[in-house]
């Protein structure tokens, strides 16, 4: 209920300011809703060009996203398959849920394989704070040096993994 309200929000607020041509996102759904992050991406970020058609245009699609075998959710459902094909264990609360506990629900696969996400960004945030704190004004430059080195190879290392 509440995932889809925050994303007929951020469509509306989207909407309101003639937006179009975007996608509602909003990241860390396993956390409470006041730390959720909303936002709208453009439709393009999502694309690459690819030759789709015999006669060789390029296109722009939106890639398919493949189920990761290895993901917790996944394995999840594997280890219990055999389980759900005796046992009814469907759990759909229905469309719209204002009053009970399931209003509150998250889904199983959100749940597994984003449990860590609003802990992981706080580490994060903790981290550059310190980093920040640290290489202030007066700080002796040897401390610089190690600080932009560190945060370089991050930063290597994030490119890498963001082209994969």
């Amino acid at each position: 209920m509440q995932l889809a309200t925050t994303y007929g929000f951020i469509a509306g607020v989207l909407s309101q300011y003639n937006v179009s041509g975007y996608c509602v996102t909003a990241r860390g759904l396993t956390g409470p809703v006041e730390d959720w992050k909303c936002a709208g991406i453009p439709l393009i970020a999502l694309t690459s060009v690819k030759g789709k058609s015999q006669y060789g245009e390029n296109r722009p699609v939106i890639s398919s996203a493949y189920v990761d075998l290895n993901e917790p959710a996944f394995l999840e459902l594997k280890s219990r398959r055999k389980e759900w094909v005796f046992e009814n264990k469907y759990c759909n609360p229905g469309p719209i849920q204002f009053f009970n506990k399931s209003k509150l629900d998250i889904n199983l696969s959100l749940k597994l394989n984003h449990e860590n996400y609003n802990l992981l960004l706080r580490k994060i945030e903790a981290y550059c704070e310190k980093i920040k704190s640290t290489c202030r004004f007066g700080a002796h430059e040897d401390t610089l040096s190690a600080a932009v080195y560190g945060l370089e190879a991050i930063n290597k290392i994030l490119g890498i993994i963001k082209k994969h």
